[in-house]
């Protein structure tokens, strides 16, 4: 019973004054803010598929970049150069790119995005639900029968 009780008070402290800090820094760049993944498909043949796919948080718009068997840097990159030929115009407020810290993702990927003047903004290792954005999309389309 004893520890029960010290475990309640020594809980972290919240403070109710960063949330009211947190909450419209996070409206202010939650509208200027992409985010990008990998989605897997696996076809009837038993071959899988590698969807590279930016979503831009304010509009929930998805811009397909690009789809591969393997996903190397070098085709991510590419993918990346003719996302931006494409959709420039869709992506010209955006100043921030949500994305994990897969090995596809080099420097020449993020390099890219910096010309833009987008800050690259890696989720911490192994956390998903850091770019909740995207995961969220691929659970959706995953879940939904054919």
């Amino acid at each position: 019973m004893h520890a029960r009780e010290c475990r309640y008070r020594w809980a972290p402290h919240f403070k109710w004054g960063v949330l009211h800090i947190w909450i419209p820094l996070d409206r202010v760049h939650g509208r200027t803010r992409s985010a990008c993944d990998f989605a897997t498909i696996d076809i009837v043949t038993l071959c899988r598929f590698y969807l590279l796919f930016f979503i831009d948080i304010p509009t929930r718009t998805v811009y397909f970049a690009g789809i591969t068997d393997h996903p190397t840097g070098v085709r991510a990159t590419q993918a990346a150069r003719n996302l931006f030929l494409r959709y420039a115009d869709g992506l010209a407020g955006t100043r921030a790119l949500v994305r994990d810290r897969g090995n596809q993702f080099i420097d020449a990927f993020d390099e890219i995005f910096r010309t833009e003047r987008m800050k690259i903004l890696k989720t911490p290792v192994r956390t998903p639900v850091a770019n909740a954005f995207t995961e969220r999309w691929i659970g959706t389309h995953r879940d939904r029968p054919s």
